[in-house]
């Protein structure tokens, strides 16, 4: 019966809203205790706290992401590190890819989303993250790093190095010059706009990070987002490069080719590494590609965050 109904015009459609309405009356409506919890994801407050009116598959742009991904990757098993609700996990799931998840949040856990439920897991990635050496084809960590204080970064980075035996794809709020690419601004990042215009005023050669006291907060006194590491392109590549991965500027670029088509291009500031010996060109599958066509519905972004 379901079958028949996914053949249907809009029948997909359809199954998905269902799904979302189960889920949405199971999540809890209270904060698991920190700043992750409940409050992050789904309040009034949302929006200005974590840029989430609601989080849910559409806002996280995991169908673009994934597809992506699907499109420059020969994907076998992939970790995503930072992975919410595990949305990343759960469009990879579709494509037939095995794919695990793990997130600071326990509230983002016990609200997995249903087709990562049972492939997500709480771990802390300022601590040692509890996989083997380079059990992964690919690592992803999308917008996460930046939740770190500056001082964690190296110590992060090298653990996505380590549990991966192929290539690390992240994102990053970042501002500063990424040839040949355009450059990241510091809009909305900063306390307000004198600091804005002070770091501009600083020129090209400025790496940050930018000093916590410089940066936006919510109406509670939290950093806008969680973000607490704001820093350039360059310092990032840096910490990436000391983690002795090597940069893959091709495919950063045809990434970023890509991203305009949903309206992330500048949004989602992507970097990609890969591990010593490893094609700095990866060649994906088209029987992947094919399967992204027919199974994710990737949108053009509303320039949600988070």
């Amino acid at each position: 019966m379901l079958g028949l109904l996914r053949s249907l015009p809009g029948g997909k459609r359809v199954l998905e809203k269902a799904a979302s309405l189960i889920d949405q009356s199971l999540t809890p409506g209270s904060s698991d205790g920190g700043f992750y919890g409940g409050r992050y994801y789904n309040s009034a407050e949302a929006q200005k706290g974590s840029g989430y009116g609601r989080y849910e598959r559409q806002s996280s742009h995991a169908d673009a992401l994934v597809t992506l991904l699907a499109n420059h990757f020969p994907l076998t098993t992939v970790l995503d590190v930072g992975c919410a609700r595990g949305f990343v996990v759960e469009a990879l799931g579709e494509l037939g890819v095995a794919a695990t998840g793990c997130d600071f949040s326990e509230y983002a856990i016990n609200t997995a989303a249903r087709g990562a439920r049972g492939h997500l897991r709480w771990a802390d990635l300022s601590q040692r993250l509890p996989w083997a050496d380079g059990e992964f084809s690919l690592v992803t960590c999308f917008e996460t790093l930046e939740h770190l204080p500056p001082e964690l970064s190296a110590h992060a980075v090298s653990e996505l190095a380590r549990v991966s035996r192929g290539y690390v794809v992240a994102s990053i709020p970042s501002f500063g010059p990424r040839p040949p690419l355009p450059s990241g601004w510091f809009d909305g990042k900063m306390r307000d706009a004198t600091a804005n215009a002070a770091y501009v005023a600083l020129g090209p050669d400025y790496d940050g990070p930018v000093p916590l006291a410089d940066l936006a907060v919510d109406e509670r006194g939290n950093p806008i987002e969680g973000h607490l590491t704001i820093a350039s392109f360059r310092r990032w590549r840096e910490v990436f490069e000391g983690a002795g991965l090597v940069r893959c500027a091709a495919v950063e670029a045809a990434l970023y080719s890509a991203t305009e088509q949903y309206n992330l291009a500048g949004f989602f500031d992507l970097y990609v590494f890969a591990k010593p010996g490893v094609p700095l060109e990866p060649i994906a599958g088209e029987a992947l590609r094919q399967r992204a066509r027919d199974v994710l519905r990737p949108r053009k972004s509303l320039r949600q965050h988070g």
